[in-house]
């Protein structure tokens, strides 16, 4: 009987209403002004050039700013594919520090209990040094097997 359990799919999750993240882009490493460009968006790149008009292709940095909202109640996990370094904050607790300079690689929170319908306040930050640039954010809801791309219908802006 638990074998015939797990073949059933799970209840659909309600529809969220996010439109993305604030993207602050700098033509520098330092996240110094001015903004080169300004984007909403959710965090799903891997660039073999520029981010984007007035972004150069090495030595830039990107801040994304807003709220990100939970469809469950759980534990989740946040993970980041970067390359080079990266940082991620929920709620102003730094769960992802990898911010020095590195090959792609990826980084796991610990899990973090998350309430269904609340936006909580995230801060990511990623700066490029040369070569290809990586930026991804995943997370794993709870019972969940795999992680996936955060979408952007639970990313808001404020």
């Amino acid at each position: 009987l638990q074998q015939i359990g797990g073949q059933e799919p799970g209840a659909p999750l309600p529809p969220g209403a996010g439109t993305g993240l604030r993207g602050f882009y700098y033509a520098n490493m330092t996240f110094t002004p001015p903004v080169a460009l300004k984007r909403m968006e959710r965090v799903n790149f891997r660039w073999a050039g520029a981010p984007g008009a007035g972004v150069p292709a090495d030595q830039f940095s990107v801040r994304w700013l807003g709220r990100i909202e939970a469809p469950v109640s759980g534990m989740f996990e946040l993970q980041t594919d970067s390359d080079e370094g990266i940082r991620v904050w929920i709620d102003d607790q730094l769960v992802i520090d990898n911010f020095g300079p590195h090959a792609l690689e990826t980084d796991t929170s610990a899990p973090i209990e998350l309430v269904a319908g609340t936006k909580y306040v995230i801060r990511i930050d990623h700066y490029d040094v040369s070569g290809s640039a990586t930026a991804v954010l995943r997370w794993k809801m709870p019972g969940d097997l795999k992680f996936s791309v955060v979408p952007r219908n639970r990313l808001f802006p404020n």
